[in-house]
């Protein structure tokens, strides 16, 4: 099962990199569908799905402890499902789809710190949050997220997931006028 979510997810990468979003779209759903963590097709599941990611999100905030790590025998499947759901966030971010978007990007990070090792889907899902948080405007958390997005990103060897989350927090950082640290961010 793990293997074949792998093969789907590298297939939607390859379409996403020919510019073919709609066909990695399709294999990303498919791959995380294999992994039972299918993603809402309706506005009503999707609405849904913002409010209980959105939720289950405040409670890994308020009780780490209990929640970050709480599925580490699952560790591996869930980080493999949550690098998935970050490009199922990337191409609703292209396509302009943002409810979709906002609950791809707290459901990978929800089952990535599920799983609890510190992954590539991990960095980029925080930074992704930074982001969002700061056009909501909810800018104390914004910025929570942005310092955690950081020192994940220090400690995680993944060029791409640390670039994406640098042009995240950089982005956010220039939304608030924070000139040079946006600055700092963009050029790292």
């Amino acid at each position: 099962v793990l293997q074949q979510a792998y093969w789907l997810r590298s297939i939607g990468e390859a379409q996403m990199g020919l510019g073919n979003m709609d066909s990695a779209h399709e294999q990303f759903r498919k791959a995380v569908l294999i992994l039972k963590h299918p993603s809402p097709v309706t506005n009503m599941g999707i609405i849904f799905g913002v409010v209980s990611q959105w939720f289950i999100q405040g409670l890994h905030r308020r009780f780490p402890g209990i929640f970050i790590g709480r599925l580490k025998d699952k560790d591996k499947e869930l980080q493999e499902a949550a690098q998935t759901f970050t490009h199922l966030g990337y191409v609703n971010y292209i396509k302009l789809e943002s409810l979709p978007m906002l609950y791809h990007v707290f459901k990978s990070l929800n089952i990535s710190e599920d799983g609890g090792s510190l992954s590539p889907a991990r960095v980029w899902a925080l930074g992704t949050a930074s982001a969002i948080l700061g056009f909501i405007p909810y800018h104390s958390l914004a910025k929570q997220y942005a310092e955690e997005a950081l020192r994940a990103s220090a400690q995680v060897d993944n060029p791409r997931s640390q670039m994406w989350t640098h042009i995240a927090v950089g982005t956010y950082k220039l939304g608030i006028a924070e000139w040079d640290n946006s600055r700092t961010s963009l050029l790292k």
